[in-house]
């Protein structure tokens, strides 16, 4: 197993031997539809409330900010709506909003995300004909034919790629050369250099491989003079032919399904064969893994087709759904690449060492024959059909479950619960009391990247259920999928028990028990640091602390991000020796009578001997005075064990959240006593020292509210939203429902007027056939009027209330002019 340091923070995927390692929260359905839509609304009202009243469910993404792009039918008599994000009419690179609505206005997805940092200035220093001299620097040729310049925002995070969490107005160069040559250039608007390019010929599969010969940490990363074949030759041994051809198959699986190599922007497809680690006695090393930038392989195995295909699937869930590598979100993340490699095996039977028969299949790295597992004659690492033959999990109340902290939490055993979903989907059987009619391996190939794409980094197997049936119901009436190939689906996930809790876990604790949840306070971390949080250091060999919001860098360079929803979160990590670290919140909130503490949270807190060296408490200040510890209130899911005493933790004695928590749970506070006070809360991480300098992964928190549970609507035709979606924040409500809109011909205007609300401003915008607008709105005595631009043709208009920075529900009208 590799890690990225003595201190364990994020174990990289690896294809482990069975017996190797024996010793050593959501993407559900939403059906939610947003306050004050009702099914005789349209869609595109139905997903702009969403944005406005739930910016935390795309991403953070304002409504202040997105324009009207497409407003499509999808499967299942879905509306999907695309929205564009812009400020000041500059367009956001990567800015895409969707949501996804039913025909009775519920949402059933939602993405989208928001601009990293402050903004910039929208001035540009460079001119459109600098930034063509820029972006076509070092190109040669009489045939370069470059567009007009256009500005925009960039920001790497919104369009997947590496560099610093900041937005950047940018120049976008279009260049075409002959027909090789196809791209973007984005060129930095203030400092005149190339911040992105992006190639527009499509499909371009590009391999290396080196050869590490056996020789310790050779040709990893995989470049210069020990790449030994390119596409462009020459040939190698066979074993570096066979990871290229390995290689190249996999690339034509996932062309197949949409996606252009393991990015989905063409990514070079780079693999070392025959590498061995430093450590002694480890050649032949008898293992293979994907290091976050490219495949890795001992001597062997990348012959087996099925291997390098999952060690591939692992660099796209890198760059999809970010499953982190523990406990159930580990489980599926390694089933994942189990499910694909083992589809690229079957449909691909010529390039297999073995022969594909019926007694080989859906076993894992039979080509290998060096499994300690033995199934039907072959050795092998995993089977998919059958997991007991391995010892490995089939449903979830299986004996088999790994409970435990070892394995990530079991991610190479509990992979086997996912794996035999896939099997029952793929191939159907009767199994626990059910039987399965399988779709196929090519719908079961669609449906598991779709599932892939729409899952999250800290998905449980429940969330997998929710989102494999959303999937579904979005692919029916596509490639062949028909409802009842979802009721299949659905039937198969049953049959695993995905959506039942494992022995010793946790269930999470609900917002509320009855009524409507109505946030005081509420932060779900995607935008990293924003002024609500402080951290301290009290004791620790850490500068600056333990404390870290998984969107910025920390000490060890490893990813962070473990969130319950969405993609980010809050870290505080479990180092080596003694530290007392917190993480508080920067103001008070009043509590009223009948609020609620509610947060999301995994934990992994070194033992040692049955002793609890590490743990986590709430603590809390009421009126800005002395911390409080917040176990003396009453807790759904409070803490789980007590610190040791004589190993000098600060908090030895003192009960807390202890050892693991095999996965993400949520804990409720009861703040019924504290009404009538101004409260802080923060987050406490206590470590001792048993002598070993080990640490352990810490508390990753999400999805932190204060709230009240409010007294339920007399009827709602609306599903009541999951605690994860409940409001953010007050929902500003409309003030002009309805107005007088006027048009006239002769200056191409629409004009709206309408009855002001108090102590609101409004804005006003328009959308054509991808085209933007922007008006203006001013009061006039006891009215508004907004007036904007819109030459002839159908125009979707909008006008957006906002009251003290919060946005409230837009009007929307199409007018014709």
């Amino acid at each position: 197993m590799l890690l990225y340091s003595v201190v364990v923070k994020r174990v990289l995927p690896v294809l482990v031997v069975v017996g190797l390692l024996a010793c050593t929260a959501s993407a559900s359905a939403m059906s939610y539809r947003p306050a004050g839509i009702t099914a005789a609304d349209s869609p595109l009202e139905a997903a702009t409330s969403l944005v406005e009243q739930r910016p935390d469910l795309v991403g953070g993404a304002s409504a202040a900010r997105i324009d009207i792009s497409s407003e499509v039918p999808g499967a299942a008599g879905t509306t999907v709506v695309r929205f564009d994000q812009s400020v000041r009419g500059v367009p956001v690179l990567g800015g895409d909003v969707v949501v996804a609505v039913d025909e009775a206005n519920r949402v059933v997805a939602a993405d989208g995300g928001s601009l990293s940092g402050a903004l910039p200035s929208l001035r540009p220093a460079i001119s459109a004909p600098q930034a063509i001299a820029i972006a076509t620097q070092g190109m040669t040729g009489s045939d370069i034919r470059t567009g007009t310049p256009t500005l925009a925002l960039y920001d790497p995070a919104l369009v997947g790629r590496p560099g610093a969490a900041r937005t950047t107005l940018v120049w976008s160069v279009h260049i075409e050369q002959g027909t090789a040559i196809r791209r973007d250039v984005y060129v930095d608007a203030q400092q005149g250099f190339v911040v992105a390019r992006a190639d527009e010929v499509e499909t371009a599969l590009n391999r290396t491989v080196c050869d590490g010969s056996n020789v310790r940490l050779v040709a990893v990363p995989c470049g210069g003079t020990d790449v030994v074949r390119t596409e462009h030759g020459p040939t190698g041994s066979p074993e570096v032919e066979r990871a290229f051809g390995n290689a190249g198959l996999t690339y034509a699986f996932y062309l197949g399904l949409g996606r252009d190599s393991i990015d989905g922007a063409g990514m070079t497809l780079a693999s070392t064969v025959r590498y061995c680690p430093s450590l002694p006695d480890s050649c032949p090393y008898e293992n293979a893994f994907w290091n976050g930038e490219q495949m890795v392989y001992g001597d062997g195995f990348a012959t087996a087709d099925d291997v390098v295909a999952h060690e591939l699937t692992h660099g796209v869930t890198d760059y999809t759904s970010h499953l982190f590598y523990w406990y159930q979100s580990g489980a599926i993340n390694e089933a994942l690449s189990d499910i694909m490699g083992e589809f690229v095996d079957l449909r691909n039977p010529s390039a297999a060492v073995l022969p594909n028969v019926a007694a080989n299949q859906w076993l894992m790295g039979e080509d290998l024959q060096i499994g300690n597992c033995i199934v039907r004659t072959y050795h092998v690492f995993r089977d998919m059909q059958n997991p007991p033959n391995c010892g490995d999990p089939d449903k979830v109340s299986s004996p088999n479950y790994w409970a435990t902290a070892g394995d990530s939490g079991g991610v190479h055993t509990n992979s086997g619960i996912v794996n035999k979903t896939a099997y029952l989907i793929a191939a159907g059987d009767t199994f626990n009391g059910r039987t399965v009619t399988g779709i196929g391996i090519a719908k079961s190939a669609t449906l598991w990247y779709q599932t892939e794409l729409l899952l999250r980094s800290g998905s449980s197997f429940a969330d997998l259920a929710a989102t494999l049936h959303q999937a579904c119901a979005t692919l029916v009436g596509n490639n062949g999928f028909t409802t009842d190939d979802c009721a299949q689906v659905d039937t198969a996930a049953a049959t695993t028990e995905l959506t039942t809790t494992p022995s010793g876990s946790t269930t999470p604790a609900v917002a509320c028990n009855s009524g409507t949840q109505t946030n005081l306070f509420a932060d779900s971390f995607e935008n990293g640091a924003n002024g609500a949080w402080t951290k301290d250091n009290a004791v620790s060999g850490t500068p600056g602390g333990e404390w870290w919001y998984s969107s910025e860098t920390n000490p060890f360079s490893a990813d962070m991000r473990y969130a319950s929803a969405g993609v980010n979160n809050v870290w505080g990590n479990d180092p080596p020796g003694v530290s007392d670290t917190r993480f508080a919140m920067a103001s008070g909130v009043g509590l009223p009578a009948g609020a609620y503490l509610r947060f999301a949270h995994a934990d992994g807190f070194e033992t040692s001997l049955s002793t609890n060296v590490a743990g986590g408490v709430v603590e809390y200040s009421l009126d800005g005075g002395a911390w409080t510890d917040a176990g003396s209130l009453p807790m759904v899911n409070g803490y789980t064990g007590t610190l040791a005493i004589g190993q000098s933790n600060p908090l030895g004695g003192q009960q807390a959240f202890v050892g693991y928590s095999k996965g993400y749970t949520a804990t409720r506070v009861d703040l019924s006593s504290l009404a009538g006070h101004a409260v802080r809360f923060r987050f406490r991480i206590a470590t001792g020292t048993d002598g070993s300098s080990n640490g352990d992964y810490g508390w990753y928190i999400d999805d932190v509210a204060i709230y009240t549970c409010g007294i339920p609507a007399a009827s709602s035709p609306a599903a009541s939203p999951p605690a994860s979606m409940a409001p953010a924040a007050a929902i500003v409500k409309t003030p002009p429902t309805s107005g007088t809109w006027t048009t006239n011909a002769a200056t191409d205007t629409v004009q709206v007027l309408f009855v002001r609300a108090k102590g609101t401003t409004y804005a006003i915008k328009g959308r054509r056939n991808g085209a933007t607008q922007y008006g203006s709105c001013r009061a006039i005595g006891t009215r508004v009027r907004c007036s904007i631009k819109a030459p002839t043709g159908t125009w979707r208009v909008m006008v957006t209330p906002t009251v003290n920075g919060t946005v409230g529900k837009a009007i929307i009208q199409t007018v014709r002019t």
